[in-house]
């Protein structure tokens, strides 16, 4: 009767485990001590769908010259926001283009909360601020809404 041992299958077994082994610290390592970015939480697509924030109004202001736009941030939104992008779109002036960053001197909005920003148009000529066609605001370089541009 011949008899067939387990050194073959413990064997077998210790290698695909000593494999795996060696595969995630090379997949660690790599990961920690690359450049390259890891992927966003979330993709603008998600965002495109349920847009954490919504431009409640926007209008420019004769009387103090300011540009007024009044944003929402939705208490139940699963995005945590970290930098807003304003951008203001003209068919005949060059777009011009705001940050605001958590930390810096622009306060971010939390859940919940409306507030309304305060763009200088000083940086327009008289003429051009009647040509503002829309705003659009982004985050993490995702589109989150774009509204018209009227007068308050």
């Amino acid at each position: 009767m011949e008899r067939k041992g387990l050194e073959p299958i413990v064997s077998a077994v210790f290698l695909i485990v000593l494999t795996l082994g060696v595969a995630t610290l090379l997949i660690i390592f790599v990961g920690q001590y690359s450049n390259i970015d890891s992927s966003p939480e979330y993709s603008c697509f998600e965002i495109s769908l349920r847009p954490p924030i919504s431009i409640n109004s926007a209008c420019y202001n004769e009387a103090s010259e300011e540009i007024e736009i009044k944003l929402f941030y939705f208490p139940m939104s699963e995005f945590d926001i970290g930098n807003i992008n304003f951008i203001f779109y003209s068919s005949e002036i060059q777009d011009s283009n705001w940050e605001c960053v958590k930390g810096g001197e622009c306060i971010i909005l939390e859940k919940g909360e409306t507030q309304t920003y305060y763009f200088s148009a000083s940086g327009f000529e008289a003429g051009d601020l009647t040509k503002l066609d829309s705003v659009r605001i982004f985050s993490n370089n995702c589109v989150i809404s774009e509204v018209k541009i009227g007068v308050c």
